[in-house]
């Protein structure tokens, strides 16, 4: 596959033109040419229409920034690969915003860049495939809720955990919703102070569109668009099940994944959120009354003539240790376990820091397990050894 991509190089300096080049050949790219930064790479990706734009992004980041937003204007279809040696959150945060598919951080090695590459390609057929596929048909995202009988058993880890998984290994747009919008902690887990909440949909609900639901996303530095809870608990009280079918609707016509975390209760709003989704994923631990309360809620789910295979049962935090195996939750719900997520210190480590462990901990045993469910769940192929590496943030 490597073989027929055609890759336009965007540096100012020499030393990055000659170093990148010579990887790009070693990983048997085709290098288009070479352009400086500013409107001699934006015209160049006019001119030559590569497959892949590789572009460096070093400070002061203004050039680099407009040349990135210039290119996604001038061909949209083309995705970006931006290197540099700013490793921070806020610096991937902007490229991303600005347009960027993939951030790496040198040094890059020949696998890393090679990954890279080939992972954007292969988001961008698969996004061509899908709008000829259903060109006639309006765009809808695939929407996951995850829920729980109980609280405390993982529910917003593993949502906002999922999300950023989507995001970094499909690289194509996911959106994160709070849909507890009296104690919702999204933005908590990922480190984000949202200017603007859900909260702000109820006064606006005559003319919400996608425009104005847009602005109240929060982006965050793996590329999922988070819509908060409220920051106050008050604030949730006048949001019901017509503000959450609407966002849910609008996001999905323009985002890929649309995640939801849920609150533990069936309130109206979850209700839709549950009826509304392509997939629902059931939480559960190896624990006595959490198990009972997940028994009762996948009965009054199989009531609902949900269809087959919507709900997915998964098991968190399972251990030798817990006493109760798998075996004997299937047995005791009677229902097949889907996935099965390992206990781990990093996802402890990952909450106190507010950063999702795949990401900050991508070879952690919980990283590596969530990242192969967002493939299973995706479709796409499960990374190499190592291939999250290259996005770990520097601390």
């Amino acid at each position: 596959m490597a073989e027929s991509i055609k890759v336009l190089l965007a540096a100012d300096t020499a030393e990055d033109r000659i170093s990148l080049n010579k990887q790009l050949l070693l990983g048997d790219f085709v290098v288009l040419s070479e352009a400086s930064l500013g409107p001699e790479a934006v015209a160049y990706v006019k001119e030559f229409k590569p497959d892949v734009v590789l572009l460096t992004m070093e400070e002061p980041l203004a050039r680099p920034l407009r040349t990135l937003e210039g290119m996604n204007l001038a061909a949209p279809d083309c995705p970006v690969v931006a290197v540099s040696s700013l490793g921070d959150r806020e610096h991937l945060r902007r490229a991303m915003l600005a347009g960027a598919r993939d951030y790496l951080v040198k040094p890059v090695s020949v696998d890393d860049l090679h990954n890279a590459i080939v992972s954007v390609m292969e988001a961008k057929r698969k996004r061509r495939f899908q709008t000829e596929e259903g060109s006639s048909n309006h765009h809808q995202g695939e929407i996951i809720t995850v829920f729980g009988a109980k609280g405390g058993v993982g529910k917003t880890t593993l949502a906002t955990n999922l999300a950023t998984a989507l995001a970094l290994q499909t690289k194509q747009r996911v959106a994160l919703i709070d849909v507890d919008v009296q104690l919702g902690d999204v933005a908590v887990m990922l480190n984000l102070i949202p200017e603007r909440t859900i909260a702000e949909v109820v006064p606006a609900m005559d003319k919400l569109d996608g425009e104005m639901l847009r602005s109240l996303l929060t982006p965050h530095a793996s590329g999922v668009s988070v819509l908060a809870a409220p920051l106050r608990p008050e604030e949730g009280e006048g949001i019901g099940a017509a503000h959450i079918r609407k966002i849910v609707e609008v996001l999905a016509k323009s985002h890929d994944y649309i995640v939801i975390d849920t609150p533990r209760s069936f309130q109206d709003a979850v209700l839709t959120a549950l009826d509304l989704s392509s997939l629902v994923l059931m939480i559960t631990t190896l624990d006595i009354p959490c198990i009972k309360s997940t028994k009762l809620c996948l009965g009054m789910m199989k009531a609902w003539h949900y269809p087959e295979g919507k709900v997915k049962l998964i098991v968190n935090h399972t251990s030798a240790a817990n006493g109760l195996s798998a075996r004997d939750v299937e047995a005791a719900i009677d229902y097949p376990i889907f996935w099965k997520i390992p206990n781990d210190s990093a996802v402890a480590a990952a909450i106190k820091h507010g950063k999702p462990f795949v990401q900050s901990q991508p070879a952690a045993k919980v990283s590596q397990n969530v990242v192969n469910l967002c493939c299973v769940l995706s479709g796409v192929k499960p990374p190499a050894k190592g291939f999250m590496g290259r996005l770990r943030e520097k601390s």
